[in-house]
């Protein structure tokens, strides 16, 4: 593997930090002082900082809805693939020896080809970042040890963007909001748990930031108690019960189709302890991929 060298790193030979598998000193890249700017971008579905170590690596805090705080090292130059990856924090150059800050989070990373990820202390280690700490990446490409040294300066408008980043973000991913139940007790129309409402509250804003949602499929359901008509009355109350909850948290009326079923689809046994899953609104969304 071959680097070329370019202004914004240094080439220097590390004998600082050796992992114990690697037969030889890593190589280190280091970013220069006045280059390590960390830098917010995103938007509602992903909020990314990022440093790019030029030539070698990028190194990104990712949040996507839905899912923990993620750290990623994607190498740059093309063919390349780690055989592992650590990731650790370690003192600037003019930090006192005193600092000990967050020195003990380590962690070792999941590699996938060309990018390795961090999932377990990305948050631990980002809280380092404004205090002046760097990151270390202890890494393995195609046999070759390597240190890759990411710096920082000057961080604290790119953590107060990339916190902004965070407080826009849908408050649901996809997968989370496409399909979801709301489920009843024997004979009740009205939703009454909070925790339904704010998920029907954070669903009808998901749909706002997606701008691809064109239908959103409300189906009541009942369990086999009672007759038929009355099941499919039970059904159409408890579908427009989750419609109007939708409506008053600003879902417009025009893209929601309501639809009563009584007690023809069930998805357990109603003979079984089960039987409650029955009593259901089921929620599906369906997105315009034109």
């Amino acid at each position: 593997m071959q680097f070329l060298l370019k202004k914004g790193w240094y080439l220097l030979i590390s004998s600082a930090f050796v992992l114990p598998a690697m037969a030889q000193e890593p190589q280190q890249y280091r970013q220069e002082y006045d280059a390590g700017h960390w830098l917010t971008q995103g938007d509602a579905f992903e909020c990314r900082l990022s440093q790019t170590l030029s030539g070698v690596a990028q190194g990104s805090f990712v949040k996507t809805p839905g899912q923990p705080l993620s750290l990623r090292l994607q190498l740059l130059s093309p063919h390349n693939e780690f055989n592992s990856a650590h990731v650790q924090i370690r003192r600037a150059d003019w930090h006192e020896d005193s600092m000990s800050g967050g020195l003990d989070v380590r962690e070792q990373g999941v590699v996938e080809g060309d990018l390795a990820h961090f999932n377990a202390l990305p948050t631990r280690l980002l809280s380092q970042i404004p205090k002046g700490f760097w990151l270390d990446f202890i890494v393995e490409v195609d046999q070759q040890p390597l240190q890759l040294t990411f710096t920082s300066i000057d961080s604290a408008q790119a953590l107060l963007s990339y916190q902004e980043c965070l407080r826009k973000m849908a408050p649901l991913s996809w997968e989370e909001a496409r399909n979801y139940d709301v489920t009843f007790e024997t004979g009740q129309r009205w939703i009454r748990s909070q925790q339904v409402l704010n998920h029907l509250k954070n669903l009808v804003r998901y749909i706002e930031l997606d701008g691809k949602v064109s239908r959103v499929l409300i189906d009541g359901h009942t369990d086999s108690v009672g007759s038929a008509a009355s099941n499919r009355a039970l059904s159409q109350d408890r579908a427009d019960e989750v419609a109007s909850r939708l409506a008053e948290f600003g879902l417009q009326s025009e893209v929601m189709e309501v639809r009563a079923h009584g007690s023809r689809y069930p998805i357990a046994s109603n003979k079984s302890d089960k039987q409650g899953a029955n009593r259901r609104v089921q929620i599906r969304l369906v997105r315009d991929n034109g």
